[in-house]
């Protein structure tokens, strides 16, 4: 009798179909955990945004606006918040803009807006308020 070597179809197919049973499962798993990673990337940068805001604050007696995306980042931004750096350490997954109104009771809004998909946004505010897409507090 011969020597047998290699594997059996009916082998290669068992491994197959573990393959895609393990795939069927791992994928919508990873990309879930992606996305929920990018999600806390942009609260994150608004929990920073709220501190730098409320230092800025107690520094100068006024909050600050500005621009904070992958591609540029505003003049008025940067001067007023130079810790605020997202972009710096990895890629943006959103842009951040901030609108500080001056008046009887200084305000601002802090909002994350999802570059792939604008409709998907977090915002803060001078209260610590935080609200989603949805009208949710996060």
């Amino acid at each position: 009798m011969r020597n047998k070597r290699g594997f059996t179809l009916v082998e290669l197919m068992i491994v197959v179909a573990i393959l895609g049973i393990l795939g069927a499962i791992a994928i919508p798993l990873y990309t879930g955990y992606v996305a929920s990673a990018k999600t806390t990337e942009a609260k994150s940068n608004l929990i920073t945004i709220y501190s730098l805001e409320e230092q800025a604050f107690a520094d100068k007696g006024v909050y600050v606006s500005g621009l904070y995306t992958e591609s540029e980042t505003s003049l008025s931004g940067a001067a007023a918040l130079p810790a605020f750096k997202p972009g710096e350490a990895a890629d943006l997954n959103y842009d951040y803009s901030v609108k500080a109104v001056d008046g009887d009771t200084p305000t601002f809004e802090a909002v994350a807006t999802f570059k792939h998909d604008t409709s998907k946004w977090f915002s803060i505010n001078q209260d610590n308020v935080k609200v989603d897409q949805d009208g949710k507090g996060w």
